[in-house]
């Protein structure tokens, strides 16, 4: 069959002669898909064609000035007659097939799944894209601008393969764009495409992934499965089992949920414990097919345990107080065999041994342990503790090494304690800092505001600069989107004894750069090794990627730009995000907007209006809410932003003179509050009613401090109590008021996005 052109469109993604039969063709066949199996995707299948050999529903966009691209309808799919492919013979800059904007209300969730089957010949260099809009879509079409943007890569496969991906929506969306990308020479081709509201008519869970039930090798995971519906429903589960070396193992079981029930199911599965591998769980409708869960896991050890005291790289710095050694750890086991198992614990260079059963091993229930050893006689240097466990008559024992490093002293020490507070030669500090300061003639007036650090360009990053950096007792981060070893040897020999020094910003943003984890990795890997007493810090911008690449940079800095597109409580959700993906184990910070679209994004931007930045009271509900939701540092971006082509240059100062006077405030007010929120308990509240106001509160040293922070633009009063704290009156800290309870509930007013806080003793 004689390929057919794709159709050539316009610079906005639009065809130009979409006859108005099809796009009502569409409609309909949109509609009569969510109402089957609320897959909100048009013709997924690619069933319905157009007179030019186009799926219905499917525009593409290729920009002038490129080769054509062949897109055309192929025999067959992955389970049906049709699918698409997308095939080039050259190196493309970039070819786009997405559909028509789908509306947020009729998703009716925030998180959403995609699916679709693949498989490629040659490297298509493919992409899945997830674009959301704040405004409408339709009336800019693609030089609206967008609210948030995801990308995943789509691996090479000569067979079949599943593609999923677990989407979450920032605050604001109005619309979303699922877009196909290819931008290299090969085959591309798509069947089955859906994207549901997650979770869908049918949820599943997946607990105890690869949960040793008997030695040596049989192996349990449980899923739980939930049906919506007002319907039976028949449905298959999966498990696919693919050790490092050999062949997988699949197990497949039908189930039949009753209408509005649930289920459950135990798949097993044999491997011995010391094999690695990783699991894959679908879960489809037996009938249609459709796809309403894919999880990877990767099934932890049959012994596993890690270092929470030093928390920083399980790395001793001098400077940083210490009273023991803590290892936490867990048996992954059925309890009755996990009983079985006596500990051990030893540091292999000195000889200190702990054996089950002693005060310093601690069990509370059969799974999990604590060993606390001591760290007083251990000199500078390398060590291993080696953790056992053992059967009875050592018929069978596990063994884990845990590297420990203790370093010299030296004049430049950072990491951070198990509280997640960053601490500098050995002091905690609440870190306020700001993002792209180019000039060391700034310091003296930005240390004045009140900020305790810096970021720098490594391009502007000087011995003027960190001469000026210590005169002004202001830290600095050095930024540096480099990947090379030496770059970063060459400024670790620069600076390193520096002690304003607090380490580096790698690769900002990889998760929207579609950068591989492995790289990201790998850089935190070198550095790990080269400035051994610094941090490492990355930005990450999307919640649906994060748990990819946080795990690889000491600490996480959730970016989010909400203003003017989306609610502040896009900053609390990436905040949240983050945490739940480092498991509140290491720092998280926000990176908090100063500055507008207007500079940052497109010069014909209106500096009031789409591209303005935030108000002063934005700025400082957007820092309180970042606090309440637990983030353990502050960078506000940005504070001296170069010109780039399309651009215009920003300087906080003098361009937006209203945030800085408030930053300044701001600051005064966190330097008195920093011991209140380095060394106090927090805790999030609720609030009754519509939300509007996020609480915080922290217990500290006898008394209680509360923030309460108004996420609308609008004038709210609120009523909330606080559990656990008995007072009868709040003092407004730094408002000279005080409110009262009645009947233990209080009531004030919030201006639009006010922030108060109050204390309690």
């Amino acid at each position: 069959m004689a390929p057919n052109r794709s159709k050539i469109c316009s610079p906005s993604g639009w065809p130009r002669n979409a006859p108005l039969a099809i796009a009502l063709a569409a409609a309909l066949l949109a509609v009569a898909l969510m109402a089957q199996a609320e897959n909100m995707l048009p013709n997924s299948g690619f069933e319905r064609v157009d007179t030019e050999g186009m799926p219905v529903g499917w525009h593409t966009f290729i920009p002038f000035g490129q080769s054509e691209v062949t897109a055309r309808i192929a025999h067959p799919g992955y389970n049906s007659s049709n699918c698409l492919l997308v095939e080039s013979d050259e190196q493309l800059t970039i070819f786009d097939l997405h559909t028509a904007p789908i509306e947020m209300s009729e998703i009716g969730s925030s998180k959403m799944l995609f699916t679709c089957y693949y498989r490629t010949e040659q490297q298509p260099a493919a992409q899945m894209l997830l674009v959301t809009f704040a405004e409408d879509f339709h009336v800019k079409e693609w030089q609206t601008r967008p609210l948030q943007a995801e990308a995943k890569n789509i691996p090479t496969s000569n067979e079949w393969s599943l593609l999923s991906w677990q989407f979450e929506a920032l605050p604001g969306g109005r619309q979303v764009v699922p877009l196909i990308r290819v931008t290299g020479p090969g085959k591309l081709y798509l069947d089955n495409l859906a994207l549901r509201p997650y979770p869908a008519e049918i949820s599943a869970t997946l607990t105890n992934a690869g949960t040793v039930q008997e030695l040596p090798d049989k192996r349990r995971t449980t899923v739980y499965l939930t049906n919506r519906t007002s319907q039976r429903r028949e449905l298959q589960a999966v498990l696919i089992a693919v050790p490092e070396e050999g062949s997988a193992k699949r197990m497949q079981h039908t189930v039949q949920i009753k209408p509005n029930g649930t289920g459950m199911l135990h798949l097993d599965y044999t491997l011995p414990v010391n094999i690695p591998h990783s699991l894959q769980l679908v879960v489809r409708d037996a009938d249609s097919g459709a796809v309403y869960e894919h999880m990877q896991s990767i099934p932890t050890p049959l012994l596993t345990a890690r270092f929470t005291k030093p928390a920083f790289r399980s790395t001793i710095l001098p400077t940083l107080p210490l009273d023991s050694l803590e290892i936490t750890g867990k048996i992954n086991a059925v309890p009755h065999l996990a009983r079985q198992f006596r500990l051990k614990a030893e540091i292999v260079e000195t000889g200190v041994q702990l054996i089950e059963p002693s005060d310093q091993i601690q069990r509370p229930g059969p799974v999990n342990f604590t060993i606390t050893l001591p760290h007083t006689d251990l000199l500078s240097g390398e060590y291993t503790v080696l953790i056992t466990a053992s059967l009875a008559n050592e018929q069978f024992q596990q063994q884990i090494q845990l590297p420990l490093r203790r370093l010299v002293p030296s004049g430049s020490e950072v990491g951070y304690d198990h509280q997640q507070r960053l601490c500098v030669n050995g002091t905690p500090m609440l870190p306020r800092g700001l993002y792209y300061v180019c000039q060391h003639s700034d310091l003296a007036a930005i240390a004045s505001a009140g900020f305790n650090f810096a970021v720098v360009p490594s391009t502007r990053a000087s011995y003027a600069f960190g001469e000026e950096a210590r005169n002004q007792k202001i830290s600095m981060l050095i930024s540096s989107p480099r990947l090379a070893e030496d770059s970063w040897q060459n400024l670790e020999h620069k600076f390193g004894q520096n002690p304003a020094l607090l380490g580096w910003c790698v690769m900002p943003r990889p998760d929207e750069q579609t950068t591989p984890p492995e790289v990201i990795a790998n850089v935190c890997r070198q550095l790990r090794s080269i400035s051994p007493s610094h941090i490492t810090l990355m930005s990450l911008a999307s919640p649906s990627l994060l748990r990819y690449y946080s795990e690889f940079p000491d600490i996480v800095a959730t970016w989010s730009l909400p203003i003017p597109s989306a609610p502040i409580t896009s900053v609390a959700r990436m905040v949240d995000a983050a945490k739940e993906a480092v498991s509140d184990r290491r720092p998280v910070w926000a990176i908090i907007q100063v500055v507008g679209a207007a500079w940052y994004s497109d010069e014909l931007l209106d500096p009031e209006g789409a591209g303005r930045a935030p108000t002063p009271a934005e700025v400082r509900a957007m820092t309180y809410l970042a606090l309440v939701h637990g983030a353990n540092g502050l960078m506000y971006y940005g504070y001296d932003i170069p010109s780039f082509p399309g651009t215009r240059p920003f300087k906080l100062p003098e361009d937006a003179p209203k945030i800085w006077t408030e930053l300044a405030q701001i600051n005064q007010q966190l330097s008195w509050l920093a011991p209140v929120i380095l060394n106090g308990q927090r805790r999030l509240l609720t609030l009754a009613g519509d939300g509007d106001v996020h609480l915080g509160a922290w217990h500290y040293q006898g008394g209680n401090y509360v923030v309460a922070v108004n996420t609308s633009s609008q004038e709210i009063a609120a009523e909330f109590t606080l559990p656990e704290i008995e007072a009868a009156r709040l003092c407004a800290m730094f408002e000279r008021r005080w409110i009262s309870a009645n009947g233990g509930v209080f009531k004030d007013s919030f201006a639009p996005h006010e922030v108060h806080i109050y204390s309690a003793r």
